[in-house]
């Protein structure tokens, strides 16, 4: 009797798991003319976007996430240098072969990673294509 108990209760624990690592995150999905674009908050300033079959981070951080469970990007923006978006293992944990990697100029000379990414920097301002898209970065001050 107490190991059907047991093997219940497990059971039950293990039901409530999820595989998905995105499933703790609050999200929000835009229905664009070229498909649903579906955004994660993952805290603070970093989110995660899932656009088709690509995936863009957006200051990623250990804190909020445990990025050895998240989906590789293609494309990782980190906006300023401040530990709190700009985290080196979290980088490295969804960094792949050909993950573009964009920091503002003044980062990119100080980039303490060891990875091997597409190192990109952007000005304020600036447009660039990548993955099919524009992105640009603004001024916060």
């Amino acid at each position: 009797m107490k190991t059907a108990i047991a093997s219940y209760l497990l059971l039950a624990l293990a039901s409530t798991i999820s595989a998905d690592p995105l499933a703790q995150f609050s999200s929000d999905t835009i229905e664009t003319d070229n498909g649903p674009l579906t955004i994660y908050f993952i805290g603070h300033a970093t989110i995660m976007m899932k656009y088709k079959n690509r995936v863009i981070h957006v200051d990623p951080v250990s804190e909020y996430a445990d990025y050895k469970k998240m989906p590789p990007a293609g494309l990782i923006l980190v906006t300023h240098e401040h530990h709190d978006h700009f985290d080196a293992p979290a980088i490295a944990a969804i960094t792949k072969k050909g993950t573009a990697l964009v920091l503002k100029p003044h980062i990119v000379g100080r980039n303490p990673l060891g990875i091997e990414p597409i190192l990109d920097s952007i000005r304020n301002f600036a447009g660039q294509q990548r993955l099919g898209g524009v992105y640009s970065a603004v001024d916060m001050a």
